[in-house]
């Protein structure tokens, strides 16, 4: 599944996040396989983007990671927690 958010809406998660302006958009996707996910991370990493924010636990129980592609837009990324 693919998410669209305002940059207000996604401030919640992500208080790093652009001034909200009119158009902004954070992208989530979700990605059921941790290593996938993971991979995503990575290629988009080597791919060019800027990492944000680590996978880390969040309180609606998924893991969460953030980064921005080299144009500029964030990505949300979030998986499965760790289980721990």
């Amino acid at each position: 599944p693919v998410s669209i958010h305002t940059s207000a809406f996604a401030e919640w998660w992500d208080p790093s996040g652009p001034i909200p302006l009119a158009g902004a958009t954070t992208i989530d996707v979700t990605i059921d396989d941790r290593n996938d996910a993971f991979d995503l991370l990575t290629g988009a990493e080597k791919a060019g983007a800027t990492i944000i924010a680590q996978f880390r636990d969040m309180p609606w129980g998924q893991a969460y990671a953030i980064f921005a592609d080299p144009d500029g837009y964030r990505w949300g990324v979030k998986t499965p927690t760790s289980g721990e």
